[in-house]
Order: C-alpha cells, then structure tokens, then sequence
C-alpha cells in the first residue's frame, strides 16, 4: 500500500533524477546564452531567469534532502517515525518547501507571459487574459500556502484544505500555460504562412513543435497533479516533488533546443542565411517581387533579451515599405 511517507521518497529519489537531467541543460541553456551575449545579443531577462529558477530549483532539492533525512534516519529508532514526521505537515521546512516550489511556478508562468507579449508585438490587449490568469495564479498560490499553516496534528493531509485548494492553483497554471503556448504558436504559424513562397531557410514550423512538446510535456504533469488532488492519493508527493527540476528542463530546453535548431540553419561561415528571420510586413507587399528593385537596410538591436530585425526595403515603383521581423531569439 502506498503510504505518504513511501511517496514522498520515491518523489524525492525521482526528484534527484530529474535534478540531474536538468543541471545538464541548465549548462547547456548558459552556453548558449553566452554565445548570444558574445555575438553582441545579451539576453540578460533569460540569463536572469534562468538562473533565478536554478537557484529554486536547487534549493528545493535540498529541502527534500534535508527532511527524509530527518524523516527516515534521524528517529529510526522510534516507530512510526516516518509516518508520525510527514503528519506535521505546517513545519518550517515544509512551508519553505511550499514557497519555493510556488515561486519556481509562478517564475515559469511570469516568462510565458512576457514571451506572449514580445511575440504579438507588445499588444497589451491581447495578453490581458494570460495577464489576469497569472494575478489569479499568485492570489490562488498563496491562499494555498496560508492554508498549509492551518492543517493541524492528525489532519488528513490528503484532504486539508490545502491540498484541495491546490489543485485550483494547478488548474489556473495548466490554463495559463495552455493559451500561451496556443498564442505563441499561432502567430509563428501565421506568420510563416504569409511567407511560405518566399522562405527557403529556416522554417519556424520547428520551434511550434519544441514550444508544443515542452508545454504538452508540463501538461501532462499538472493534469496528474489535478487528479491526484481531487482523489486524495499520496501518490500526489511523488509527482509534486519532481515538479520543480521539470519546470527547469522545460524552460532550458526550449531555449536549447531552439537555439540549436536555429544554428542548423547557418553556413559554414556561421552566419546566418538571409531568409532565416520570418517577417511581417506592416504593409501590404507586392506579389511580383521579383520584378521589384529594392534596398535593404538591416538594424538589429535588443530589446529586453528580444532580438528584433527592421528592414527597409525600397521598391522602384512604390517607395518605401517597412518591414518587421522576428527571428528565433523572439521564442526562447
């Protein structure tokens, strides 16, 4: 029978697991935001998040470390000990356990935001929703830690209140991630779409299907997270403690990987190839272009850890048209 002390260290042996796996793309995410910052393309927002998450991520380990130490070895000798540890459930190790792994979720949910503001084009309106989401998130977050602070001695921890509450907080994540995920991906694939003649280098359809697995991936973890809640299993620890380092290699890999996928693309003298950005035009453009005669006039520049692209071009016969273009660096 699976018992809450059981749980919680299968939770945290995985945890560990998984804490391995991120810390080999946590080195890979560096390397590649250092390449970018030696290319003149700091990415200081990422840079800044990316370690912010390691630091939670790594203290939530040590958390975990730290009370099945105290649960399993330390008081061996009495019975029950184990059992009798994880019943005192509002512990300070276990509120900072709670605290820690609602920053590394609200840090995660925070950047999906911002990453949906960038990629429409700072369009306040549009990110109202995922923005009123994320406020709700924080107020859901911590009204499911008070709760922790009010389960008493002999409470079922599985079916306190907060444990109940929680999985609203998963709900209001798993939606959030969701629309983001939905947005980003739906404005790459229009924008592609309206360029599909005239693009032979990289296809951004690619970096759609990395954003997809990594949110169907983290996903998958919060939906088991709702159910184990509602049904009040203890299975509920074990899922829960590995959740911080996925949050991590969700979050690292998609830079990785799409940085990666971008580098594929460039030639052997590393640069990249000129139909590599996917660009939309704030203006109609000609269908002939061949027989158009233009200009054009590059200026990259950084904004917030986003590289944008403007180009001017210069018709024959219809002045000037400027356009907009986003590379990958917009994604990760």
């Amino acid at each position: 029978m699976l018992t809450v002390p059981k749980a919680e260290l299968v939770g945290t042996l995985l945890e560990a697991m998984a804490y391995g796996a991120y810390a080999i793309n946590f080195l890979q995410c560096l390397i590649v935001l250092r390449g970018k910052w030696v290319e003149g393309r700091p990415m200081t927002p990422m840079l800044v998040t990316a370690l912010i998450i390691f630091a939670l991520v790594t203290m939530h380990l040590v958390v975990d470390f730290i009370r099945a130490m105290e649960a399993f070895v330390d008081n061996s000798i009495q019975p029950n000990a184990p059992l009798l540890y994880f019943a005192h459930v509002n512990t300070s190790l276990n509120m900072i356990k709670t605290s820690v792994y609602v920053t590394v979720t609200l840090v995660s949910d925070a950047l999906i935001v911002y990453r949906t503001f960038v990629v429409w084009r700072r369009n306040v309106y549009l990110v109202a929703i995922p923005f009123m989401l994320f406020l709700a998130d924080i107020a859901m977050s911590a009204w499911a830690t008070w709760s922790l602070t009010q389960v008493k001695l002999g409470d079922n921890v599985l079916l306190a209140d907060v444990t109940l509450r929680a999985k609203y907080f998963y709900a209001l994540t798993l939606a959030l991630n969701l629309i983001c995920t939905l947005l980003i991906s739906y404005r790459i694939w229009s924008i592609q779409g309206g360029v599909n003649g005239a693009v032979s280098g990289l296809r951004l359809s690619r970096v759609i299907h990395i954003l997809i697995e990594s949110a169907a991936s983290y996903s998958a973890l919060l939906i088991v997270l709702i159910i184990a809640s509602a049904t009040g299993t203890p299975a509920l620890f074990i899922v829960l403690n590995s959740t911080s380092p996925v949050i991590g290699i969700v979050f690292s890999s998609v830079i990785v990987r799409v940085s990666l996928d971008a580098a594929r693309s460039r030639g052997p003298s590393g640069a990249m190839a000129s139909s590599t950005p996917i660009a939309f035009a704030s203006h109609p453009l000609r269908t002939n272009m061949s027989q158009s005669r233009f200009d054009r006039h590059q200026q990259q520049s950084v904004v917030d850890g986003v590289q944008i692209r403007l180009e001017h071009m210069v018709h024959s016969d219809k002045g000037a048209t400027e356009r907009t273009s986003i590379s990958a660096d917009s994604i990760v």
